[in-house]
C-alpha cells in the first residue's frame, strides 16, 4: 500500500501474527522507478509467466550473457523463446516492437495497479513484479530500500482503535456490504 496507515492496519490485523508482534515493511522506491500497469516494461515481465520453465531458463541464459544488451529483431528472428515472449506481449499490445533491454527482464518493478477494483482503490494498492531469477533481499537492492518498524502485540488493539477513528478499518479496507455489516454489528455490540 502507498498509504502508511493502511500498512499499519495490516500489521495489526495479520491472522498469522495475532498473538505476536506485527511489522510494517517500508519499501523506499525512487519515484521515477515506479511503473504503471500499462507500461511496456510491466508487459514484458508480466508475460514471462506465460512461458514454459525451459523457455524462461533459455531466455535467462540469453540475457545473462550481456545484461546491457538490447534484444531486438535479430533475437526475434533467431530465438524461439524470445519470439514466444514477444508473441504474448503482442496479444496484449499489438503495436509492441520486439526491442527489450535485457536487464529489464531480470529486474523487480514497483507497479501502480489499475484502479478498477474497490479493494485496490481502498488499499492504495501497488505491486512488486519480479523478473527472471530476481530476488529482493531483506535489506533491499540498488533501486528498492527496505526498512521495518515493529508493532508490539500489546499495542495492536490501541492502534486499531486509533485507526478506526481515522476511518481505517475492515469496512474501508475491504469494501463490501458484508464487511460493512460486520463492522456496524460489532460497533453496536460494543455500544459505540
Amino acid at each position: 500500500s502507498s498509504n502508511p496507515l493502511t500498512a499499519l492496519y495490516f500489521a495489526c490485523t495479520s491472522e498469522d501474527k495475532k498473538d505476536n508482534n506485527g511489522e510494517v515493511i517500508i519499501l523506499s522506491i525512487v519515484k521515477d522507478d515506479i511503473n504503471y500497469f500499462d507500461s511496456d516494461k510491466v508487459s514484458c515481465i508480466a508475460n514471462l509467466v506465460k512461458l514454459k520453465y525451459q523457455q524462461k531458463n533459455k531466455l535467462f541464459e540469453l540475457i545473462q550473457s550481456d545484461k546491457e544488451a538490447i534484444l531486438s529483431d535479430n533475437e526475434f528472428d533467431t530465438n524461439v523463446d524470445y519470439y514466444q515472449l514477444i508473441h504474448f506481449i503482442r496479444q496484449e499490445k499489438p503495436y509492441f516492437q520486439p526491442t527489450i533491454k535485457a536487464s529489464d527482464l531480470s529486474s523487480i518493478l514497483c507497479v501502480k495497479g489499475r484502479l478498477n477494483q474497490d479493494r485496490i482503490i481502498a488499499q492504495a494498492g501497488s505491486f512488486l513484479l519480479y523478473g527472471l531469477e530476481s530476488t529482493l533481499s531483506k535489506e533491499g537492492n540498488d533501486s528498492i530500500k527496505v526498512d521495518k518498524i515493529t508493532i508490539k502485540k500489546e499495542d495492536k488493539q490501541y492502534l486499531l482503535d486509533e485507526l478506526d477513528i481515522l476511518g481505517i478499518n475492515e469496512r474501508t479496507i475491504y469494501p463490501s456490504i458484508e464487511n460493512s455489516s460486520k463492522y456496524i454489528k460489532r460497533r453496536l455490540e460494543l455500544g459505540i
